[in-house]
């Protein structure tokens, strides 16, 4: 499961608020604890076996909520799904490369991930050399610079189908249905695929 997280000030914390990190003026710093106090001085905070005071004015990393992620990356989400349907000729693919760590059947994880990396997806091909189960190579562009990776029409098929259900959830004010819906949809895909047996 991948992680989501955000920055907060020390006026969003509550006792037993879960901390994974935080931003202060000797730099980032990487740990997991438990809030057992806030003022305006400082945070205190379990870790492990003993409690730590950080200042107030540090910026704390605590885990953003699901919804609150994909709004955050709904827009561009949008975006690169529509991008990902572009069908291209091999050609337009540039060199295959083995960096993959962008991709993802979550259009908004996919989304971040593209944000922070610098990567514009621009399009699919399905005449690549197939690897098991991966039947399409998915185009992007880095700094100018082409290339694809192999990924599959499953997956593509999730992130456009998932992209929809959401959109059409939001507009009925559901979107705390989606992890139900996306369970639903997968199994239906399993179906389709193996017959009724799972792999």
């Amino acid at each position: 499961m991948y992680f989501k997280e955000k920055a907060v000030i020390w006026r969003n914390l509550q006792k037993g608020t879960t901390l994974f990190g935080c931003k202060d003026g000797t730099g980032n710093r990487r740990f997991r604890g438990t809030v057992t106090d806030t003022n305006p001085a400082y945070v205190t905070v379990r870790i492990g076996n003993y409690e730590e005071k950080i200042s107030s004015e540090a910026t704390f990393m605590v885990e953003m909520p699901d919804d609150e992620f994909r709004m955050k990356y709904n827009t561009y989400a949008g975006v690169m799904v529509k991008a990902a349907q572009t069908k291209l000729s091999r050609d337009e693919l540039g060199p295959h490369d083995m960096y993959n760590g962008w991709i993802s059947a979550d259009p908004w994880l996919m989304a971040e991930r593209c944000i922070k990396g610098g990567i514009t997806i621009l399009g699919h091909c399905t005449d690549i050399p197939e690897k098991p189960r991966f039947d399409i190579g998915l185009c992007a562009e880095d700094n100018g610079e082409r290339f694809w990776c192999h990924y599959s029409s499953d997956g593509l098929e999730q992130l456009v189908k998932g992209y929809g259900i959401y959109q059409d959830l939001i507009k009925r004010g559901l979107q705390w249905m989606y992890s139900h819906e996306m369970g639903k949809l997968i199994t239906q895909q399993l179906d389709r695929k193996y017959g009724g047996d799972k792999p």
